[in-house]
């Protein structure tokens, strides 16, 4: 069962790496439409996100505009093995790199914090909505917290519809948005 996530982890890395930064771009815009329309359709007032790493959807300048809009956004820091606590983002100066290469807040961490909206990362996604993300587990250990809040993933159209093995602690996303 590992090997065949750990074979679809790299296989999607390398179809995302080998996108054309023109293409890459303008489905990053694309998706990055698709995030706005959805948190302005919504009264998402707190927001926790990751902050997308080169090879992920980028949708940076979307945590900016709903930051400035008033709302509240919270990025993670990883704070020990498969943990993470979460901390206000205060915008992309405040960011400092991790051990993997990852910019995570420095502001302090919030106490446990139900959050409206939760934008999720993750590499691939099956037809029920369950996600192979990068294999830390972090993320699933922080959503079995957070039962009320809206789950939201960007996904590539060749990162959707995928079939891999799913495991008892994986938790679905309620919506993918994507391109197809």
């Amino acid at each position: 069962m590992a090997s065949s996530k750990t074979d679809l982890r790299k296989q999607i890395s390398e179809e995302i790496r080998l996108l054309s930064p023109a293409k890459k771009k303008a489905l990053d815009e694309e998706l990055s439409k698709f995030l706005r329309d959805f948190i302005n359709q919504h009264s998402f007032q707190s927001i926790h996100s990751y902050f997308p790493t080169p090879t992920e959807v980028n949708f940076r300048a979307i945590l900016n505009e709903i930051r400035a809009d008033g709302r509240e956004v919270y990025l993670p820091r990883i704070s020990g093995k498969g943990e993470m606590t979460s901390h206000k983002f205060q915008g992309p100066h405040t960011l400092k790199i991790n051990a993997w290469g990852i910019l995570e807040p420095q502001s302090p961490a919030v106490s446990t914090k139900e959050f409206d909206l939760i934008i999720v990362p993750g590499l691939a996604f099956n037809s029920a909505r369950h996600r192979l993300g990068y294999g830390g587990g972090y993320y699933d250990r922080f959503l079995k917290n957070q039962s009320s809040a809206v789950k939201i993933s960007l996904a590539y159209p060749f990162c959707i519809n995928l079939d891999f093995p799913i495991e008892a602690h994986d938790i679905a996303v309620d919506h993918i948005l994507s391109t197809i």
